[in-house]
């Protein structure tokens, strides 16, 4: 059972995931009063409040990486720490050629597959500027 205003009768099942981080439980949820919205809770139901409101749908995959959660909505990257203002785009669709999936925690840093032209590994810090395709070695650098 969910506490404070996020009540299990008011969420879509399809729409529905929780991942922990830094203590609490980060939720998305659906919810008469709000739509669509990212929220927080500590257990308590006065800890319990909508972090963002997000057009999410079933393909979130969200994932704990550098004490960070990271989201798709569409094709843009999210990432959260949990709280409002630390809640944003890290990468924008650009022209419906961006496709993040496969979002993995490998280190201190976010990795996915970008499934557009060229394809490819990228890596994410959680930042526009941390988050960068990783470059392949060419075949003339490999050990032989």
């Amino acid at each position: 059972t969910l506490v404070g205003p996020l009540e299990p009768a008011d969420l879509s099942a399809r729409e529905f995931a929780s991942v922990a981080l830094n203590g609490r439980m980060l939720i998305f949820g659906r919810s008469v009063a709000f739509g669509n919205t990212l929220w927080v809770s500590d257990g308590t139901a006065a800890g319990t409040r909508p972090v963002q409101t997000v057009s999410f749908s079933s393909r979130i995959e969200p994932v704990v990486a550098n004490g960070r959660l990271f989201f798709l909505v569409g094709s843009d990257l999210w990432a959260s720490d949990g709280t409002g203002l630390g809640t944003d785009i890290v990468v924008s669709q650009v022209g419906n050629s961006f496709r993040p999936e496969s979002l993995t925690a490998l280190a201190e840093v976010l990795v996915f597959f970008e499934d557009s032209d060229p394809r490819g590994f990228w890596e994410s810090d959680g930042t526009p500027a941390g988050t960068r395709r990783i470059p392949f070695p060419s075949k003339s650098t490999l050990p032989r």
